[in-house]
């Protein structure tokens, strides 16, 4: 039972044995309840991963830091080792660096997007019964973004779902991690005017723009840096680093 929720959660099933499963789910309510169950354990496991690896990175940059203070206290350069003199040599490279990052420098278009793409966190609202949205959820929130997609443009085809701004916002999101900008522009076009995910949807039509147009980048990226935007400040760093065509 484990294998096939696994399979159906992954997107490996055919259409056929996913009708099949979801009939199922709907039908059975202690399959149902197995299915949330190890939708919530891959989560919490996600999660955690998530967790273990941020303190890795953090203790990491203690080494550092610590390394750093190290070199600072050690006697003058002329009686230093050959070794420390290369150390000596790298943290004045990084230090360079540094404040060549704090002056701006100029970035292409695929560099602001990679510097700068990051998916907006959101919370799905669903039932216990409702898997697709549950696979969506679990999907997007995992960074399957795939996965996600496959699910997304599935609840879409529902007319239940089809106007949804959130929906059309993930599927969006997903692509643009997916390296799928121009799919991304025509998801985000469906997002109407006035909805609440309005801003969110403008932020990323302008992410999407570096990979297909850096010019009409630059005209939304002003359009949100001169307005109230909550990316408003992110939008004119971009602009200050961004290379002249």
């Amino acid at each position: 039972m484990t294998e096939l929720i696994d399979k159906y959660l992954k997107g490996e099933l055919s259409e056929e044995e996913r009708v099949a499963f979801e009939k199922r789910v709907e039908e059975d309510p202690y399959f149902r309840g197995e299915v949330k169950g190890q939708i919530k354990a891959e989560y919490a496991i996600r999660t955690k991963a998530k967790k273990v690896k941020k303190q890795a990175l953090k203790a990491e940059y203690a080494r550092l830091v610590a390394e750093t203070d190290e070199l600072r206290r050690i006697q003058p350069l002329y009686r230093r080792s050959s070794f420390l003199i290369v150390a000596a040599a790298a943290v004045v490279l990084l230090i360079v660096a540094v404040r060549l990052w704090g002056n701006s420098p100029k970035m292409n278009a695929d560099e602001l997007f990679a510097a700068y793409i990051q998916p907006v966190p959101l919370s799905f609202s669903r039932s216990e019964s409702d898997t697709a949205m549950l696979s969506l959820a679990t999907a997007y929130q995992g960074a399957s973004y795939a996965q996600a997609i496959s699910a997304a443009e599935r609840l879409l085809k529902d007319s239940a779902y089809a106007s949804s701004a959130q929906l059309w916002l993930s599927l969006a999101i997903s692509q643009l991690m997916t390296d799928q900008p121009q799919a991304a522009l025509r998801s985000l076009k469906q997002i109407e005017p006035g909805s609440a995910y309005e801003e969110q949807a403008l932020w990323y039509e302008a992410l999407a723009l570096l990979k297909v147009d850096p010019a009409l980048a630059r005209g939304k990226l002003a359009e949100i840096a001169d307005s109230g935007h909550y990316m408003q400040k992110k939008a004119g760093e971009m602009l200050e680093r961004m290379e002249e065509e």
